[in-house]
């Protein structure tokens, strides 16, 4: 029998990731492969030691890092593997696993490309060992680097993510609880999230994003491809905005209705003259893609160039969006037009709270509808959701310092809606 370790957080929390991980894993849908957790114990331990590493700087910034939990055995890594692409590298000794050890060891290895490798030692009292490092290719699921036009690449160079559980660390005290390319969910400061379909759906918040900014006869021809690329791009400017670590708001207004809004604002600096907008870009990367899609680039130079042509228009998008979300760290709110132009920063939203009735917007699983208390979150949650709640044309995200980013949009009934968190949390 192993020993029992001390539990920092409730045993019911740790069991709340078991629960999420068997309904990922039992859903007749996803056909996942089997993967047995470790023991309860065992996991805490894991979670708890990767929960302190998260809280500790080094070199004056946050620890940032992934895990993995992959045998060291060739033989047994190979089962849990099943021919998934993988590039490990083995260290000559193993390293006892703490939150120092992990700390020190994180500094060498960008999470984004690749991950520590842990298992339990060969003694069960022992606990978890550190015993190698793995590469794998960024994912590129709301960060704007997606397959291009839905074109599979036939070589077999890169590595995947290790299909087994994946700790990551999101922010001090906040954990991403990974499979593969995807989330079971967020550890965030003692309590387990489970993961949900992104909000920015077109089942949920992405029903209000379209109709108040995709209308427009100008998009009317790839409105479909529009959504999708749109959502992406939203997708990555709050990422973008989180990185930096500050929070913020941004307020999504139609540009025509930008000179009643404007009236209703404090302070800031309003942008009258320049466009930093993606709509022409879009437009040409749609063609890109298009021509690509009829098979008019057989000649391989033609595709070459197709190719390039499209990931010229996405590094241009990411340039643009990262100096976008900068405005957003500016004390006060971003408003943005419909192609992410910035309109005004640095914007005072008027005081007050909103009296009428508030509830939970529909999520990508179709729930929603029960009572929010805005009374929970500060003055920057509830004046975003005041004036968006006044004002129908609007959209508003607001981006908390502690990872979450909340959605708010007015209903048809003009109840305020809110979507507790608007990340990709499907996607790791």
């Amino acid at each position: 029998m192993p020993t029992m370790v001390h539990m920092i957080f409730d045993r019911t929390t740790i069991q709340a990731i078991v629960d999420a991980w068997s309904s990922d894993q039992e859903h007749p849908k996803k056909r996942r492969a089997m993967r047995v957790l470790p023991d309860l114990d065992r996991l805490a331990q894991l979670i708890e030691e990767a929960f302190i590493a998260s809280l500790k700087r080094v070199e004056e910034r946050p620890t940032r890092f992934a895990l993995a939990v992959l045998p060291r055995d060739d033989d047994l890594r190979k089962q849990v593997l099943q021919g998934r692409q993988s590039e490990v590298l083995e260290f000559g000794s193993q390293i006892r696993f703490t939150a120092d050890s992990l700390s020190k060891l994180a500094v060498a290895c960008d999470p984004s490309l690749g991950c520590l490798l842990v298992d339990l030692a060969a003694s069960p009292s022992s606990g978890w060992i550190i015993w190698g490092i793995a590469h794998y290719e960024p994912s590129g699921i709301g960060f704007g680097k997606g397959a291009t036009a839905g074109i599979s690449c036939s070589t077999q160079l890169g590595a995947l993510r290790p299909d087994t559980l994946t700790v990551s660390s999101l922010s001090p005290g906040s954990l991403n609880i990974i499979r593969g390319d995807f989330r079971i969910g967020q550890f965030v400061m003692g309590r387990f999230l489970p993961a949900l379909p992104t909000p920015l759906s077109k089942a949920a918040m992405g029903k209000y994003i379209a109709s108040r900014l995709l209308d427009e006869e100008v998009d009317a021809k790839f409105a479909a491809w529009y959504f999708w690329e749109y959502k992406m791009w939203l997708e990555y400017l709050l990422a973008e905005i989180g990185k930096r670590g500050h929070g913020g708001t941004v307020i999504f207004c139609p540009e025509a209705a930008w000179p009643s809004i404007k009236g209703l604002c404090q302070g800031g600096q309003r942008i009258s003259v320049g466009d930093l907008s993606l709509g022409e870009v879009l437009r040409t990367r749609y063609e890109e893609e298009a021509s690509l899609r009829k098979g008019e680039g057989k000649q391989i130079e033609a595709f070459l160039s197709g190719m390039l042509g499209i990931e010229k228009c996405n590094e241009h998008m990411r340039s643009r969006l990262s100096f976008v979300a900068q405005l957003a760290v500016c004390d006060g709110a971003l408003f943005i037009g419909e192609h992410f132009r910035p309109l005004a920063y640095g914007v005072m939203l008027p005081a007050g709270d909103w009296r009428g009735a508030v509830v939970t917007g529909q999520d990508g699983y179709g729930r929603g509808g029960e009572d929010y208390d805005l009374e929970q979150h500060g003055m920057r949650h509830r004046s975003a959701a005041a004036f968006v709640a006044a004002n129908r044309e609007l959209f508003g995200l607001v981006i908390s310092q502690d990872g979450p980013v909340r959605g708010f949009a007015q209903a048809e009934d003009s109840s305020l809606l809110v979507w507790s968190d608007c990340r990709t949390s499907m996607a790791a």
